[in-house]
């Protein structure tokens, strides 16, 4: 099994954390950018606000579609109100799991933050653990733009589990495709902004 270890350091990359393969990116603007038309985009404005708990969303969508489901177990799912729109996590201490059962979902990018039970966006971080061995820990504002990651990865990409920390987590805007991103103009893959480091120990 992979071994991974998060460090939440600004501006920090360890030497080997990005395989050659794979591209992560703290900047919306440049993610969206390097999509693949027919990327799939989810902005949770097709749910209600105010719903839960719910037992699961499920979306497809794309072309070549994709297909996931979210859940929050064991209590469920809440459906955000704007301006913050997205889901998070009925109660704290439940992780956000996103399940990519499409079997074909190399990238996947989206917004992150904390909030309390007003409502009230908080400030700290929120890590995050992937299928393929990558994890991060992505920060989050009181207000202005949300903490944003995205990753591609060659290795298909099953899961997303967003980790419980004590406050509520939410995900919104959320960017799924089967494309791998190609790499960005030539430059090293291993793209990472202030607030993310991801370090990946692969299998000896």
């Amino acid at each position: 099994m992979n071994k991974i270890r998060n460090l939440a350091v600004a501006m920090v990359c360890v030497a080997g954390a990005c395989t050659a393969a794979d591209y992560a990116e703290t900047s919306k603007s440049s993610f969206v950018s390097y999509l693949v038309p027919g990327s799939s985009f989810n902005d949770f404005s097709a749910q209600t606000p105010g719903d839960g708990p719910l037992a699961s969303i499920v979306f497809s969508g794309g072309a070549p579609q994709v297909s996931y489901t979210i859940t929050a177990p064991p209590s469920g799912l809440f459906v955000n109100y704007p301006p913050d729109t997205g889901v998070g996590n009925w109660s704290t201490s439940d992780p956000i799991v996103i399940s990519f059962t499409s079997g074909n979902v190399h990238t996947v990018g989206a917004d992150f933050f904390l909030n309390d039970i007003n409502g009230k966006r908080l400030s700290g971080s929120i890590s995050l653990s992937y299928s393929d061995g990558t994890s991060a820990v992505v920060p989050s504002f009181t207000s202005g733009p949300y903490g944003f990651f995205g990753l591609s990865s060659t290795s298909v990409i099953t899961t997303l589990t967003v980790e419980p920390s004590g406050n509520f987590i939410n995900v919104g805007n959320l960017y799924v495709s089967s494309a791998v991103i190609p790499e960005p103009g030539g430059a090293a893959l291993c793209a990472l902004g202030a607030g993310v480091c991801l370090l990946r120990r692969k299998q000896s």
